[in-house]
């Protein structure tokens, strides 16, 4: 099961209602808890590289970034 919080929720349809009628691109952090995932931040990103590898890179990088930060 994945549990989102309130703020993740909104930040992500904000983020896709303004990227509308284009995809968004975005990534889901949080915890892992037995089979729950909670969702506990979610951050816009800018859909700059095309296709699933770029977008897996994108985020890699910013969950490097955000982990030096906290």
């Amino acid at each position: 099961m994945i549990k989102i919080n309130g703020t993740a929720w909104a930040t992500m349809v904000a983020h896709a209602e303004a990227q509308f009628p284009n995809e968004c691109c975005g990534a889901m952090i949080g915890t892992i808890d037995g089979d729950v995932k909670n969702v506990t931040l979610a951050e816009a990103m800018e859909n700059a590289y095309a296709g699933a590898q770029g977008a897996g890179i994108q985020t890699a990088r910013w969950t490097r970034w955000r982990s030096s930060e906290c």
